[in-house]
């Protein structure tokens, strides 16, 4: 049996590999973190340092599979500048999705606790806003879906958006690891919420990654997410 031309079994495993390389990639940075700042606790109040050295070493591991994969060739992950970035399309889609979601995981986790509860405006800054934008898009939208691109002629229209299969696992293995949260002390019920958010946020990011063939859109699009939800945190507080 063969789909777009590319026999099935290649596609299942291309896709096995992809997982693989997301675990292989996290669990090497939890190595990193636990020689550098020890076993991490549950509810650490200090938790800006692990989390700085997790997004540190995720960019840096995978910066160096995608040049063991692409040997040397960093174009096929998104290494490309790009005049075609939809700004206000992705932060008005972003306000519509994360705002409300994020509002929603606030009053599911009335009894739980996020992990950056305690981090200041410049901890949330350089690690939410930027590092977590840069690190997670470089693996899910640039190493992942750039080894998946040769199964790009898989897909489905949703709304005048071609959803492909390199779009599509990526942006569901994203939304699943959120449910790591939960060892931290978020619910479940806000992880589910977050959880969901993000696959939608994979989407959005790996459509127009897949469209501009550059990772600028897509961190611009989890950028935005990030804010809106950081904002949506900030007016639930308030209350």
């Amino acid at each position: 049996m063969a789909i777009d031309g590319i026999a099935a079994p290649k596609i299942i495993l291309r896709i096995l590999i992809s997982f693989a390389l997301c675990f292989l990639i996290f669990g090497l940075s939890s190595v990193v973190v636990i020689i550098f700042c020890g076993m991490p606790t549950l509810n650490d109040p200090s938790a800006v340092k692990p989390a700085a050295v997790t997004q540190i070493s995720s960019l840096l591991l995978t910066l160096i599979v995608m040049a063991i994969l692409g040997r040397g060739n960093l174009f096929r992950f998104g290494f490309r500048l790009t005049s075609g970035i939809p700004v206000l399309r992705i932060v008005l889609l972003s306000l519509v999705i994360a705002f409300p979601a994020s509002l929603l995981a606030d009053i599911l986790n009335a009894d739980g606790k996020f992990p950056t509860e305690g981090f200041s405006f410049l901890s949330i800054l350089l690690i939410v806003f930027i590092g977590a934008s840069a690190s997670e898009e470089l693996l899910f939208r640039g190493l992942i879906q750039g080894y998946l691109a040769p199964l790009s002629g898989i897909g489905f229209e949703l709304r005048g958006m071609r959803i492909s299969l390199p779009v599509l696992i990526p942006a569901i293995i994203f939304g699943l690891t959120h449910f790591a949260l939960i060892s931290a002390g978020v619910t479940f019920g806000a992880a589910l919420t977050i959880v969901i958010a993000g696959v939608v946020l994979g989407i959005i990011a790996g459509y127009y990654r897949e469209k501009t063939g550059s990772l600028l859109p897509a961190i611009l699009t989890h950028m935005c997410f990030n804010v809106w939800g950081s904002v949506a945190d900030y007016v639930m507080k308030s209350q």
